[in-house]
């Protein structure tokens, strides 16, 4: 009788979990999805207009970005004023500071901030964000 008691048990608790973590998910934009509708995007450049300019900065967040659509998504880069999707920006701020360690056996660390504001157009929908 105890065992079967047990596996009663066992079994409502299995189905209980199972109903509490069905809703659960893990939200990640890894596997974003894109609009069957959309074939064409639109990439400006993003310029600096920090007041202090590293050369290289706008240049590599471009190289990057236009990296990552290319090779992660099924758009289909395009000059043209009518892509589907449009993104376009600028940086505002670069600043790297130095924070001191709290004791002399613990070593500097350096902070990177970097701001950058971001248009995006969606023409399919004539949506700008």
């Amino acid at each position: 009788m105890l065992t079967q008691r047990s596996f009663i048990s066992s079994t409502l608790l299995f189905l209980l979990a199972f109903v509490l973590l069905a809703g659960c998910k893990i939200y990640t934009f890894n596997n974003a999805s894109i609009d069957p509708k959309v074939k064409t995007i639109r990439l400006e450049f993003i310029d600096n207009r920090a007041t202090y300019i590293n050369p290289q900065l706008s240049t590599k967040l471009n190289d990057k970005l236009q990296q990552k659509i290319v090779n992660q998504t099924r758009l289909t880069r395009t000059n043209s004023d009518s892509a589907h999707y449009q993104i376009g920006g600028y940086i505002s701020r670069y600043d790297a500071t130095q924070t001191v360690g709290v004791s002399n056996q613990q070593a500097s660390t350096n902070r990177l901030t970097v701001t950058v504001h971001i248009k995006f157009h969606n023409a399919v929908e004539n949506k700008t964000e």
